[in-house]
């Protein structure tokens, strides 16, 4: 455990989705992980479609050289 009590995990890219799965996960996270797991080393990028559309697909590509850069990636179930 980290000074904080929580785990510490490794570095991962985080990736959040559409508006279903992001709130089921927002659930999960705030009652089970937080909590307990030391997030700060996650990347998060939001693959929403108006993401995406905002950034010209910038987005996208970011979370993949995340990925590949940190070689660990969760992505949010897609309902």
């Amino acid at each position: 455990p980290s000074p904080s009590g929580k785990m510490g995990p490794p570095p991962m890219t985080y990736i959040s989705g559409e508006e279903m799965s992001w709130y089921t996960m927002k659930i999960i996270q705030e009652a089970w992980v937080t909590p307990f797991i030391d997030t700060s080393k996650w990347e998060y990028f939001d693959l929403s479609c108006k993401s995406r559309d905002d950034t010209d697909d910038k987005v996208l590509h970011e979370a993949v050289a995340s990925g590949a850069r940190i070689g660990a990636i969760f992505k949010e179930p897609t309902i």
